[in-house]
């Protein structure tokens, strides 16, 4: 689902089954972007080990609205994906060395707790709005602070948002490879030498450096009868391409080589993420 216009909030996605926080929220924060993309502070909260060196904001310096009394209430999250280069491994090859930070990955997720269900609205990058008299690409926003985009999605959409959750290209990187891979299924062989992809056909488990590379994906391609043919190359594919890495988190969260790995991510993924203070 792939929708930027403005009024109601977006359609009904699919049901998530319960236990929603674990599973929904977990996928959720991850991109998201990726995420990523909510997630993980849900969990920390449930579990009650919330790391000492995950970076908070004050949730009134962001103008958010003021959360739901209930923790059965509807809510909404802004997800952002970060392209901060910052911490990401050597190893992950060349992804550029842009000074600052965008938001590579723009999101509302509404939780619906007492109706065990989650949606989705994902905002692409080079959607331009007006801001502060000027028309701008809305990811650049991000780079004067989360409560500029904060500001920004909320006036755009006309949702109000309760809550903010913010991760980096390593951070979502280290959350796949924590909870051990995604598994996906890819008709074709696939390619973006861009975004460094590549990807044999058939079912695969991706780490997460495959992962970052396929959630920013622009420039997809699939060997097709021995051609390489793009296929929704544009930021309305990309969008899809996130949703679909956040839906197989959901269904995949709960392996048993996931659930290895969350001791490893409560661990060593706090530096990547950024919540609001209102996640009391």
């Amino acid at each position: 689902m792939t929708d930027v216009s403005p009024g109601p909030p977006p359609p009904e996605e699919p049901r998530a089954r319960r236990p929603w926080v674990r599973r929904g929220l977990i996928a959720f924060l991850v991109v998201a972007n990726f995420g990523i993309f909510g997630a993980l502070a849900a969990l920390w909260l449930g579990a009650r080990q919330v790391t000492a060196s995950v970076t908070t904001l004050d949730a009134g310096d962001l103008d958010l609205t003021e959360k739901p009394a209930e923790l059965d209430d509807p809510r909404t999250f802004l997800l952002i994906g970060s392209d901060s280069r910052a911490d990401l491994p050597e190893d992950f090859g060349n992804f550029g060395s842009f000074g600052g930070q965008r938001a590579d990955v723009i999101m509302l997720l509404q939780v619906f707790p007492d109706e065990d269900r989650i949606q989705l609205l994902s905002l692409p990058r080079d959607l331009k709005v007006t801001w502060n008299g000027t028309t701008t690409k809305i990811n650049g926003i991000f780079n004067d602070g989360p409560s500029e985009i904060v500001s920004a999605v909320r006036a755009f959409t006309d949702v109000p948002i309760h809550h903010y959750l913010q991760v980096d290209f390593a951070g979502f990187a280290g959350i796949v490879d924590a909870i051990g891979g995604i598994e996906m299924t890819f008709p074709h062989d696939a390619r973006d030498v861009k975004s460094k992809l590549q990807v044999s056909a058939g079912r695969q488990v991706i780490d997460g450096k495959t992962a970052l590379a396929l959630a920013r994906s622009r420039s997809y391609q699939e060997l097709i009868d021995g051609q390489w043919v793009y296929v929704d190359a544009s930021d309305f594919g990309r969008t899809r391409r996130q949703q679909d890495l956040l839906l197989a988190m959901i269904t995949q969260i709960d392996r048993p080589s996931s659930l290895r790995g969350f001791a490893h991510l409560l661990d060593a993924l706090g530096a990547f993420v950024t919540l609001d203070d209102a996640l009391d």
